[in-house]
This record gives C-alpha cells, structure tokens and sequence, in this order.
C-alpha cells in the first residue's frame, strides 16, 4: 500500500508540468556533451561538477541526433533519469522500515514528501544522485559487506563534492563497528583503485586529466562568493542588507563571514563526530556488530541518520555560498530517523521550511497556477513567506533535530547489547 502511494505520487508529478526555471547550466553542458564528448566537457564551459553527473547527462544526450535537438524544453525530461535515484533512495528508507519492527504505515508521510520530490520532479535539479549514494553507502555500512560503502561514497564525491562533508562520519561508522579485516578485503581495496581510474579514463587517454580533475575544485569555490545563493539561512537573520547581493568576504568582528561560518560548521560537526566516535567505540565489535537480539534492527541507525542530518543541515544554515537545495539531504535522513523513532515533527518543520525556500526560489507551484490554469492572480516574488521568517522556520527546525538527536543518543547509551551482558 505504502509503495503504490508513493509511485502514485511520483506519477502525479512525472505528469506536473516543468517550470523550466534555472536549466540554463544543464542546456549548455548536455549541447557541449554532444559535440565534444565527455573528454571535452571542461573546456571552453563553465562546468563546475565532477564527471558523475556529467556521465548520465551523456547518458541522456544519447536519446537525441543533434544538439540543435536539446531545447530548454526537451532539458526538462533529464528529471525522468534523476527520479530513479529518488526511487531507489525511497527504497533503501522502505528496506529499513521493513526490516524493523515498526508499521509499514510510517513510510506514507515519506513517500508522499513533497519536500523529497520537489527538487527532482517540479523544479529538475538532480541532488538526488549523490544523496543516493550517500545512502547507499550508509546502508552497506551497516550490513556485513561494509567495505562497499566506501567506493559508494567516493561515487557521491564525484557526483557533487559537497558529499565530502559525509564521508568523516561515515569512516567514524566504519573504524569503530567493523573489525579491519572486514574493510580490507581485496574486491573493495581494488574498487577504490578502478573506479576513479574508470571515471577519468576519457580525460587520461585525450589528454585533459589534470584540468578535469581540478576544474570542479578551481570553479566550485567562490564560484558565487556572496553570503547566499538563496539558502534562507542565518545570513538573512543576521545580516541587514540583501545576502544574495553582499559579499561573504565582508568582515565581522575582525574575521570574514566566510571564515565565521566555515568556523561555526566545522566546530559544531566535529563535536557530532566525536560524540559519534565516543558513543560507537563504547559498543564493542561482534560477528553482527550493528545488531543483537535485544535490540531492533539497525539500532544505531536512527542516531546515525540524525547525526547526518544536523552535519548537513550545519553546513547549510552556517556556510556562506549555500544554495537553497543544499539541504536536501537532510531532509532524507531526518525522514529516515523518523520511520524508526516516530517523532515526526522535527522532519514536518524542516521539509515546510525547505518547499517554502525552493518555491520562494523557483516559483514553480506559482508558475503552475498562472501559465497552466489560467489563473489571473498576481503573485508576488515571495508568495510563500518571506526570507527571513524562511530563515527562521529552519532554525527552529534544526533546533528540534538537535533535540531528537540527543534522545536518540541517550537511548542508545542506556541500552545494553547482548553481546555485553554475556
């Protein structure tokens, strides 16, 4: 029942028009694709993504004969090849509820999310790539072929560079609930090898591989250098003017912005971390280390996701250059946490806050109503809320996951594994 609402549901907006917005990038790059291949894509072109992403717009371009034939009409349907990452992320959320002893039931308000299909089916981004593999990488970690879970992650690096930002709790996850000789096995060691190898190999044989490989760095940063590319986040509480049109360099108690919020992001997940590491080490390694017979399945795992889920929603709230779709990772996770908790207001309040801030970008739901029904009415350009109440709907948001994540912490400090009473 649950997964047919959820198809339903995508259906729905597969049908929903497209409003077109932002697909500029997406045009120039898959109409550069078709006359120069993916070896020439970072030259002459304002790429700024690692080659993941790059390889499936390839992948799409193939459908048609000529670049004169890639429109920004014919753009849109690049959302019918992301959706299945959507699809598959829902899946893995589904194989966690399922194997877990809570109702299917809970993976209705998950499936039926518009924060979690927005960005994919009404607005045509593609965030949804790298955070499948992200998830997929925390699901392989917590089964016993762990060690897939690191090309996985490296697959989300080069998808967008962004994910970095998982990759520390993830080897935290790693090191401290699997012994070495399950992580160092031969097929994994040698995927950590081929795969970068397999990606770049275009690049290597025609020459380009230095400014392939430093392109998505070199152009990633300071790529827009303002204080917000539109995140509603505490740059629009705190700062007087426009963020979009100030610059992150500006100086506040005698550091830039950028540097505070670099700061404030690293300190606040690192303390994540540690507790993470310190939480997990005090669990002793087993045969089955993330499971036990007095435990559910996947116990650790609700703390977990929150802990990715606040590392991600730090990074958007605090850094400067943030877009508003930079947090749409956690959005999953906090989805995630609530299918195996049941505290669900903290994923509502976020994914509210999330529509409102891409809605408040794109105007599609407005783009709907004006130009595919009809409607007269005259909308003004923030018709949802405005920026700053935005702003603060996700700061209440990430004080609720601050709080779940410290139940789901002490919970799993006061209970005693089997293997532990033994």
């Amino acid at each position: 029942m649950a997964l047919s609402a959820c198809m339903a549901w995508v259906i729905c907006f597969i049908i929903t028009p497209d409003s077109g917005y932002d697909k500029s990038y997406t045009l120039e790059w898959a109409q550069h694709l078709m006359g120069s291949g993916m070896a020439g894509i970072y030259h002459g072109t304002d790429v700024n993504y690692p080659p993941v992403i790059l390889y499936l717009l390839r992948f799409f371009t193939l459908f048609f004969n000529s670049a004169d034939q890639i429109t920004p009409t014919t753009i849109n349907a690049f959302k019918y090849v992301v959706v299945l990452f959507d699809i598959a992320t829902c899946l893995l959320l589904w194989n966690w509820l399922r194997h877990s002893r809570f109702s299917r039931l809970r993976f209705m308000p998950v499936a039926l999310n518009l924060a979690l299909w927005y960005n994919t089916l009404l607005w045509g981004q593609y965030d949804a790539i790298p955070l499948f593999f992200v998830t997929a990488a925390i699901a392989l970690a917590f089964t016993p072929h762990a060690g897939w879970a690191l090309p996985c992650m490296l697959l989300a690096v080069f998808s967008k560079l962004q994910m970095a930002i998982f990759v520390p709790p993830l080897l935290v996850l790693l090191a401290t609930t699997h012994p070495l000789r399950r992580l160092v096995r031969v097929p994994y060691l040698t995927s950590l090898v081929v795969l970068p190898i397999l990606i770049w190999l275009p690049f290597i044989t025609k020459g380009h591989f230095t400014e392939a490989f430093l392109t998505p760095w070199t152009r990633g940063v300071d790529f827009y250098p303002n204080l917000s590319l539109h995140a509603y986040n505490l740059w629009y509480i705190i700062t007087p003017g426009d963020p979009y049109s100030t610059s992150d360099k500006i100086l506040m108690g005698g550091l830039s912005a950028k540097t505070w919020g670099l700061a404030l992001f690293c300190t606040l997940s690192g303390l994540l971390i540690w507790k993470l590491f310190m939480l997990m080490r005090s669990r002793p390694r087993s045969s089955s280390p993330l499971h036990s017979s007095s435990l559910p399945p996947y116990s650790s795992l609700p703390f977990y996701l929150l802990t990715l889920a606040l590392i991600n929603f730090f990074f958007f709230f605090f850094c400067t250059q943030m877009h508003e779709r930079y947090i749409h990772p956690a959005v999953w996770f906090a989805s995630g946490a609530y299918m195996l908790t049941g505290r669900w207001w903290s994923m509502a309040v976020l994914s509210v806050a999330y529509v409102c801030n891409m809605e408040g970008v794109s105007h599609t739901i407005m783009y709907i109503l004006q130009f595919k029904t009809g409607w007269p009415g005259q909308v003004p350009a923030h018709w949802v809320m405005p920026p700053l109440l935005n702003a603060c709907i996700f700061g209440l948001a990430g004080c609720m996951l601050f709080m779940d994540w410290i139940r789901a912490h002490n919970a799993l400090k006061q209970v005693t594994p089997e293997w532990q009473k033994n």
